[in-house]
């Protein structure tokens, strides 16, 4: 009987553990799609919050890219990023896809992100899955210059990834601010 009575203890004491909830994907921002000759490019941010009071170590995230039901690519991205309790952060994502994959004359792309963000918090592992759709006008001409870049796509490339380096900083500063409270 005293068996019987531990194992139930040790049953509950396990299934009680479990008590913070799994972030939640907030929207897809800043989506753009430029559709070139060959490829289409497709970049934007994942916004992420976080409905617990402690932190979130984020480590992997995953997702299938759909345009207008028609599965194109996908996406996987290591991460150490960490989303402060009570708190949100964008991700940003950059894929190509080859325009054999879907039809690129179309005006309007319904765009689906499915898949999931594993992370930590505490020392319980937690996954959050996610079927996220938008509707995206993608750039109105088709770009038959897929060689070379011109000067305007290259000012833009480089603002973007000051813009991303930004964040990343961002990013880190909010993670030593996450770690201390989680080492308090």
């Amino acid at each position: 009987m005293k068996k019987i009575i531990f194992f139930l203890l040790v049953v509950v004491s396990f299934t009680s553990c479990s008590s913070y909830e799994k972030p939640v994907l907030k929207e897809i921002s800043s989506t753009k799609i430029n559709i070139k000759n060959k490829f289409t490019k497709v970049n934007g941010t994942l916004v992420f919050t976080n409905p617990n009071a402690e932190s979130i170590g984020l480590n992997e995230m995953y997702f299938d890219v759909f345009f207008n039901g028609n599965d194109v690519g996908s996406f996987t991205k290591k991460t150490d990023a960490i989303i402060a309790g009570q708190g949100q952060i964008s991700l940003p994502f950059y894929i190509e896809v080859n325009n054999d994959e879907y039809d690129s004359k179309v005006e309007e792309i319904e765009l689906e992100l499915k898949g999931y963000i594993n992370g930590k918090i505490k020392n319980e592992t937690i996954s959050l899955s996610f079927d996220e759709r938008k509707m995206i006008n993608p750039n109105s001409k088709i770009d038959t210059n897929d060689s070379e870049k011109s000067k305007e796509e290259i000012k833009q490339e480089k603002k973007e990834q000051k813009k991303l380096e930004k964040e990343n900083k961002k990013l880190e500063e909010t993670k030593r601010k996450a770690l201390k409270e989680i080492n308090a």
